[in-house]
């Protein structure tokens, strides 16, 4: 296995205690740079050949506190963006796991695929930090399990969690580890 990608959910940067939709420009919180510091324990034996971000303000903070002191100019990757914040429910919005009220699931899981895809293929043989958002990741690990809508309603992923794919012996990737908050610990 040659190929390891780190998807990393970007640190806490919900204004109150209770979730609610950010903006592009929302920064990291307290509790979302101290996150990112733990993070930055756990990665810090991992040596990177690249390190990928969403240009959004909250995964910009978590990388930069994360991978501090790594000799690596991260890549600003606007495909890496968060979707469906605003209309995909959490799985405990009992409310909204109709397929018919997230029309752009489809749409959205199609973009994911073919940019996991695009870097899959550009990045083998690598070892890739992606910091992004909590809904790309679990669209993500939908798709690669053919799971669908129903499937992406039933898990969450963590913040500044660490989901890991993994390269098999036949090149194609597998989940080898999904949310892991350990260092949060």
């Amino acid at each position: 296995m040659d190929t390891r990608f780190y998807f990393i959910r970007h640190g806490d940067a919900y204004p109150g205690t209770k979730e609610n939709i950010q903006f592009p420009e929302t920064p990291l919180n307290k509790s979302g740079r101290k996150q990112a510091k733990k993070l930055k324990k756990r990665l810090r034996k991992i040596k990177p050949d690249v390190i990928l971000v969403s240009p959004y303000q909250r995964t910009l903070d978590t990388m930069r506190i994360a991978t501090k002191g790594k000799k690596i100019k991260p890549v600003i990757l606007r495909d890496l963006i968060e979707i469906g914040a605003d209309y995909w429910p959490n799985p405990d919005q009992k409310s909204r796991r109709d397929e018919n009220e997230a029309l752009s699931y489809k749409r959205d899981s199609e973009l994911v695929k073919e940019t996991f895809e695009k870097l899959w293929k550009e990045y083998n043989g690598k070892t890739v930090l992606i910091f992004t958002h909590g809904n790309f990741i679990r669209c993500l690990i939908s798709c690669i399990m053919g799971a669908g809508w129903k499937g992406f309603c039933k898990f969450v992923i963590n913040l500044t969690s660490i989901t890991i794919i993994d390269e098999d012996e036949k090149g194609n990737p597998i989940i080898s580890t999904v949310s892991d908050t350990a260092h949060l610990e």
